[in-house]
């Protein structure tokens, strides 16, 4: 059996017992801070379990792609373990329990799927009667094969977790004695027999609320929440022991098996590296899709290191280049039913991959060969660990993850590297971090706002006259506040629209009416999670009481370019899915009065021509001034109508779509998206619009910068003001001005040249002259001396002088500026056997507090303390003798 048709058959069953089909959540958790990723199919439904969406959905059923960070070492060593997985689920929100809970499960294990009764065996929590009853009464199951294990294996969450909790009942399948111990009297309870017995379904019966004390009283809301592995019911189904071997993860190994020409079963070693290939790229192309990118933080740092360990464990394979874009390929059709934004969006997750692995491939043979270099001094100090300080530079100067540092060094048989060193050289780099780091200016509504939900008019007003609910200071709810005090005000009804989908709060005035004398100057205004809105301020006259009558302006001059710029965005955003592609998404944004500024999904820099194009596209939809109409639709017909949603957001049943007409009602709108923010009535208001910069924020993100109306014309003003300059500081005119700039660039080059030239000319002289200075050794001429040059390329023109045609001949040559030091060394070819220019360079380079090497007859350094150049150079004679005694 197909796992598609597993999840199919899953989701069938449970609808005909009244659940509602929800399609699986992003791996990325929009409104759970805890999580990096989404790790169980009960995430997207916390706010359901905790009863905050009241009856709105009693039951569901989902397929949920999950990702979890625990396992990635073990991840390619068993035959289990994942980082990404899909979990099958039913729930109940407050409404069936563990009767119903446990007789599905049964009735699916059988009547569906329909697996041996004697296959099967179940766990319950030792204390749980309740549940042991239900299985002996409503299926029929052998009593024999129902098995009590303790809390750490069947209540979730363990001991020490506070809140809902609930005992666990499990379905096991036994793949029989000859995937254990061979012996006939053991259970799923047995540690040593995991091997034999697979865990494939957990049901969860959350009924407690633990507190501190350990006591256990019951919900007033009793939940069920079920995961089902689908991988390990794919095995059981498709007659295979291992989920490698099932049919969402074999076609990748069997595509490497092609590509290498290695049989996957073959040899163990390669067998981990198999694994580690499915998974990982699996993993990568799932997360990639869901819009994270690689970095050196957060979600991003774990995708980083699921791609490097895959490029690694290719190189065991002997696949040295373009592993990860073609197999996400494989992944991308054997999903394609499923998850078909997988192949839609292929060709901009393919190319970031491929940039990554690009850039780890320079990394890891930079690192390798350091760690090489230490490896061998650990072999002559006869050291276990590596000190944490060089494990450390490993990671800050040459990328190298710390992990697979780790992972290395323990496959050559050492112990690791000192974690405690280097967390110590890692939080050092942190405080350095955090003092030069100004934060981001973002702040949180923090007050606690126990009020009923505000009504928001701001849509078709900007003044509106209400009633004071609460009045905060330092999130403190007081009676009143006066005149110097800065405030946080809530009310009834307010026009100010607060901050969301990147457009900024607004600002204005809350006054007194009926004779009150009170002034509030507002600053923005922000809300809460259960819809409140915050008024931020300072009281600059009178006293404002809970229950006052007030009267709200907003601030027109800023409302209005805010609404410019905000339309401008879906512009932007259309134009660019238009030049660029439909890869194109919004990844973030900052509306302002100002200026606008939009992040979104791209591989690559926007050429000049493309900017210009898109610059034009939105201007021209702007001259053409279509209508921008708003409606209020339920998410179902937004959905397919084709409206854009930000990526991740969570959206209620009803929805406001912001709609730019197209020039005719049979033509599709030029643009069409899900938003709460406030919007011109037609793209004429905006005026103008002008790109002001173009740059990227991470790997696969890119930023654009923007200004409108009479901003763009300033924009326009400067730049043509600038080119006016700069004509006259180089006397010719404006359009000129590239012409006489190749001149002057090529005239610049040419003396540059010239200038290279002459002073490797004089440099040939000195060095004639530097022999002077030299000394033999045990007939060998040795040279150490420090000279003026201008850089490398001086010292190599003069080290050949020195070297080139000589005999018998060793030298060192350094020249040092503020901060640094460069050395070059040559040996003359007829002493490359008993001297290594290398080796030398690199022990005169410690002395300084550096590194470097090369071949054996010419090499470079450099080093950070020049105070020791003369020091260093002094050592050279000594080390050329112990290598001619050598």
């Amino acid at each position: 059996m197909k796992s598609q048709e597993i999840r199919d058959l899953y989701r069938e069953f449970f609808v005909q017992r009244g659940h509602e089909a929800r399609p699986s959540d992003s791996l990325v958790p929009k409104n759970d801070p805890t999580l990096l990723f989404s790790s169980a199919g009960m995430v997207q439904f916390k706010p359901y379990f905790r009863g905050e969406m009241g009856d709105k959905l009693k039951r569901a059923t989902t397929c949920q792609k999950c990702f979890r960070t625990s396992d990635i070492e073990n991840v390619g060593h068993t035959e289990r373990h994942h980082t990404f997985f899909e979990m099958l689920g039913n729930f109940s929100f407050g409404d069936y329990f563990k009767q119903d809970a446990i007789r599905w499960a049964w009735e699916f294990s059988l009547d569906v799927m329909k697996l041996p009764k004697d296959k099967i065996w179940v766990s319950i929590y030792e204390k749980d009667e309740e549940s042991s009853e239900i299985w002996l009464k409503e299926t029929d199951v052998d009593p024999g094969r129902i098995v009590r294990m303790g809390e750490e294996d069947n209540f979730w969450p363990a001991s020490g977790i506070l809140g809902p909790s609930g005992p666990c009942s499990e379905l096991y399948y036994d793949f029989g004695p000859e995937y254990g111990s061979g012996r006939e009297d053991v259970t799923p309870a047995d540690a040593s027999e995991d091997n034999r017995f697979l865990e494939y379904w957990n049901l969860v019966f959350t009924q407690f609320d633990r507190q501190a004390d350990g006591s256990l009283p019951p919900l007033a809301r009793k939940n069920i929440d079920t995961g089902l592995g689908l991988e390990r019911l794919a095995a059981i189904k498709q007659g295979v022991h291992s989920n490698f071997d099932t049919d969402t993860l074999y076609p990748i190994i069997q595509y490497f098996e092609n590509l290498t020409g290695y049989q996957f079963h073959d040899d163990p070693t390669r067998d981990v590296s198999f694994r580690v290939l499915a998974d990982h790229i699996r993993a990568t192309l799932f997360v990639l899709t869901d819009q994270v990118s690689p970095s050196n933080t957060g979600r991003g740092y774990v995708l980083r290191r699921i791609m490097r360990r895959a490029i690694r464990h290719g190189l065991v394979l002997g696949i040295d280049s373009h592993l990860l874009a073609p197999a996400m390929e494989i992944v991308a059709e054997v999903n394609r039913k499923e998850y078909p934004e997988l192949l839609e969006n292929l060709n901009f997750t393919q190319r970031l991959a491929a940039a990554e692995e690009e850039a780890f491939r320079y990394t890891i043979h930079r690192g390798l060969g350091k760690l090489d270099e230490m490896i061998e001094e650990m072999n002559s100090a006869q050291e276990k660990r590596l000190p944490g300080d060089k494990a450390f530079t490993l990671y800050d100067t040459y990328g190298f993850p710390a992990d697979l540092t780790q992972e290395i060094l323990q496959e050559r048989g050492f112990e690791g590297y000192n974690e405690q060193d280097f967390d110590a050289c890692m939080e050092e780099q942190r405080k350095r971090a955090q003092a030069a780091w100004k934060g981001s200016g973002e702040t949180k509504v923090e007050v606690d706002v126990d009020v009923p939900a505000s009504q928001f008019t701001g849509y078709d007003s900007m003044k509106e006259e209400t009633v004071v609910q609460a009045v905060f200071v330092d999130g403190q709810r007081v009676e009143s506040a006066v005149a110097g005090q800065n405030v946080e005000i809530v009310v009834e009804k307010t026009p100010f629209y607060a901050e969301s989908g990147g457009q900024i709060g607004d600002k204005g005035v809350i006054e007194g009416i009926s004779g009150t004398d009170l002034l509030i100057r507002i600053e923005t205004a922000r809300k809460t999670a259960s819809n409140v809105y915050v008024h931020f301020g300072a009281v600059e006259r009178g006293t404002v009481r809970e229950g006052s009558p007030v009267s709200l302006q907003v601030d027109v001059e800023t409302r209005q370019p805010t609404k410019k710029n905000h339309t401008a965005t879906h512009l932007l955003q259309a134009a660019l899915r238009s030049v660029l592609g439909r890869h194109v998404k919004q990844s973030g944004s900052l509306v302002e009065s100002d200026s606008l500024r939009f992040d979104f999904t791209h591989y690559e820099a926007v050429k000049q021509d493309e900017l210009r194009r898109i610059e034009t596209m939105v201007n021209q939809w702007i001259y053409e001034n279509h209508p921008v109409q708003t409606t209020i639709a339920s998410m179902e017909e937004a959905q397919k109508r084709g409206a854009m949603a930000l990526f991740g957001e969570k959206y209620g049943d009803e929805v406001r779509m912001v709609e730019i007409l197209s020039g005719s009602p049979a033509e599709q709108p030029v643009s069409l998206e899900l938003c709460g923010g406030t919007h011109t009535k037609a793209t004429g208001e905006i005026g103008s619009f002008r790109i002001t910069s173009e740059s990227s924020i991470s790997a696969g993100n890119r930023r654009i910068e923007a200004v409108t109306g009479p901003r763009a014309i300033e924009f326009a003003q400067k730049e043509h003001d600038l080119l006016r300059d700069l004509a006259l500081e180089l006397r010719t005119s404006p359009g000129e001005i590239p012409e006489r700039f190749a001149k002057l660039s090529d005239q610049i080059k040419q003396l540059e040249k010239e200038n290279r030239e002459l002073r490797q000319k004089l440099l040939h002289g000195e060095a004639v002259n530097l022999m002077d200075d030299a000394r033999e050794i045990k007939g060998v001429t040795v040279l150490a001396r420090e000279i003026e040059a201008g850089g490398k390329d001086d010292l190599q023109a003069a080290m050949d002088s020195v070297i080139n045609g000589a005999k018998k001949r060793a030298a060192i040559l350094a020249s040092k500026d503020e901060d640094k030091v460069t050395f070059v060394c040559g040996v003359s070819n007829d002493m490359t056997g008993v001297l290594d220019a290398g080796k030398l360079v690199k022990e005169i380079a410690k002395i300084t507090g550096g590194g470097g090497g090369g071949r054996k007859d010419r090499a470079q350094a450099g080093g950070k303390n020049p105070e020791k150049l003369q020091e260093a150079l002094a050592k050279f004679a000594d080390l050329v003798a112990a290598g001619l005694d050598a």
